[in-house]
């Protein structure tokens, strides 16, 4: 990716951070995958106002984009 020659892997979310300086070329559909992503902390944790709000936007987010 240096000198202007290369090619690396991204996930489609950091297009926005790039977009003026690289050029982003989506895969090919058979290419395309779908992660998972769970969330893991403490339970003394477990009333932390800060994680507590993550797990609400998780929440939102699985609601408005089933798998």
């Amino acid at each position: 990716v240096n000198s202007g020659v290369g090619y690396a892997l991204l996930p489609g979310r950091v297009g926005m951070v790039y977009e003026s300086r690289v050029k982003l070329v989506p895969l090919q559909a058979r290419y395309h995958l779908q992660q998972h992503i769970g969330v893991v902390f403490l339970k003394a944790k477990e009333r932390d106002p800060n994680l507590l709000a993550l797990l609400a936007e998780c929440r939102m987010y699985s609601l408005k984009n089933p798998s």
